[in-house]
C-alpha cells in the first residue's frame, strides 16, 4: 500500500503541473509588467560594508515575518571573508531588522516575491551590470539551507583556492534504483549556493542568460528553465565546474565504509515509507557475520534505494555531516521534519555532528511549530 508521504507527495506535484500550465501564460503577463516596471518596484538602501573589496555576494532572502539569526550570521561571515553583500529580500524586511542587517552587507534590495531565488539572482546580476560591477569573484547563494553549520570550518576560503570557474555546493545526477545515472535526464548544480571566477562573469552569454531569463512562479519552470538551463550554459561555456557535494558521490564512496559504519548511516537515515522502515528493522536485526560480504552489499542496496525514493538532502542529512564532511543543512517543509528534527537531536547529543548553537536553536525552534 502506498505510503501517506508519497501519496500526498504525488498529489502536490500533479497539483503543481496542472497548475503549470494556467501560470504559463499568466507569469508571461506577469513578466512583461514587471521588466517594463522593475525599477520602480524594487527599493533599495545601503548598508555600511562599503569596503573596496572587489568580492561580491548576491544573498536571497525570503523571511516571511522577520530575519532569522542565521540569516545575519551568514552576512557576517561573508563580512569576514571579505566579500561585499548585496541582500536581495523577496518580502518586505522591517525597520529593526534592515537597522541590524546594514551592519554587515553592501546593500538591500527589497523586490516583490515573483521567480522565485532565479528571479531574484536575475535582478541582482541586472543591477552589478547597471552599476558596472565586475566583481573578482561572486557567490550567489540563497537561505534554503544554513550555511555554515561550522564557522569554524573554512569551506569559502577553500572555494576560492580551487582554480575553477564555477564552484557549487550541491550536483544531482538522476540516478536509477541501482544507483546508476540516468542517461537520458540532464544533471544539474543546486541553485542555493554558486561560486563564479571573474572569467565566468565577461561571459556575455552568462550575462544574457540573466538578462533574458523569463521569470516564472512555477517550481518546476524554474528547475527547467532555471537551475538546469543553467547548467547546460556552464557546460556550452567550457566552464570548469565542481560540485563539493553529489548524490552520486555519497553512492559511490558508500563500499569503502565497513558494515559498522554502514549499519550507522542506515540508521541514520530519515525514511517515511513503511515498508522500507520494516526492512530496514529486519536487516537490523539479522546481522550475518558468517558472510560479511554478502551482508554488506545487502546493506548498500537498502542505503540505496532509500536515497532513490526521496530528496537525498532530506533522507541523508545525518550521514552526510557525519560521514561525508557536508557543512550545510537543507531547510525543509516535507512530512519528514519531524523525523530529520529526532535524527539531528540525537546526533548533537552524542556529538557526531558540530553545527553551531543559534542554528541549533533555529532547527529546535522549526520543529516545534
Amino acid at each position: 500500500m502506498i505510503s501517506l508521504y508519497k501519496l500526498k507527495r504525488e498529489i502536490n506535484r500533479i497539483q503543481l503541473q496542472i497548475l503549470g500550465v494556467f501560470s504559463f501564460y499568466t507569469d508571461k503577463i506577469k513578466a512583461l509588467f514587471y521588466d517594463r516596471n522593475w525599477k520602480n518596484l524594487i527599493q533599495l538602501s545601503d548598508g555600511s560594508n562599503q569596503s573596496n573589496s572587489n568580492k561580491y555576494a548576491i544573498f536571497v532572502i525570503y523571511q516571511k515575518i522577520s530575519l532569522a539569526t542565521s540569516i545575519f550570521e551568514t552576512c557576517n561571515d561573508l563580512l569576514r571573508k571579505n566579500y561585499k553583500v548585496l541582500i536581495i529580500s523577496n518580502a518586505s524586511i522591517n525597520s529593526s531588522d534592515i537597522f541590524q542587517l546594514r551592519k554587515y552587507v553592501w546593500r538591500i534590495c527589497i523586490r516583490p516575491n515573483f521567480g522565485y531565488d532565479f528571479g531574484a539572482y536575475r535582478d541582482g546580476i541586472r543591477l552589478l551590470v547597471e552599476w558596472k560591477i565586475s566583481p573578482d569573484r561572486l557567490i550567489m547563494m540563497n537561505d534554503s539551507i544554513w550555511f555554515p553549520l561550522n564557522s569554524d570550518k573554512e569551506d569559502i576560503s577553500n572555494m576560492e583556492l580551487l582554480p575553477l570557474d564555477v564552484v557549487c555546493l550541491q550536483e544531482y545526477i538522476p540516478l536509477n534504483r541501482l544507483g546508476q545515472s540516468r542517461i537520458n535526464k540532464k544533471k544539474y548544480y543546486g541553485s542555493f549556493f554558486y561560486m563564479f571566477q571573474n572569467s565566468v562573469l565577461k561571459e556575455k552569454k552568462f550575462i544574457h542568460f540573466w538578462i533574458n531569463y523569463q521569470l516564472t512562479n512555477n517550481k518546476y519552470r524554474t528547475i527547467k528553465t532555471g537551475e538546469i538551463k543553467l547548467s547546460q550554459t556552464f557546460e556550452e561555456l567550457n566552464f570548469s565546474c565542481i560540485a563539493l557535494f553529489s548524490n552520486q558521490t555519497f553512492i559511490n564512496h558508500l563500499p569503502n565504509f565497513e558494515n559498522h559504519d554502514l549499519l550507522i548511516i542506515l540508521n541514520d537515515l530519515v525514511v517515511e515509507e513503511s515498508s522500507l522502515v520494516l526492512r530496514i528493522a529486519s536487516l537490523q536485526s539479522n546481522f550475518d557475520s558468517s558472510n560479511a560480504d554478502e551482508y554488506k552489499l545487502k546493506i548498500i542496496q537498502l542505503i540505496v534505494e532509500c536515497v532513490y525514493r526521496a530528496n537525498i538532502l532530506t533522507t541523508a542529512s545525518i550521514p552526510l555531516l557525519r560521514f561525508y564532511n557536508v557543512n550545510f543543512l537543507k531547510k525543509t517543509n516535507e512530512i519528514m521534519t519531524s523525523k530529520l528534527l529526532c535524527k539531528i537531536q540525537q546526533a548533537i547529543k552524542s556529538n557526531a555532528i558540530s553545527i553551531d548553537k543559534f542554528i541549533i536553536d533555529e532547527i529546535l525552534n522549526r520543529g516545534s511549530r
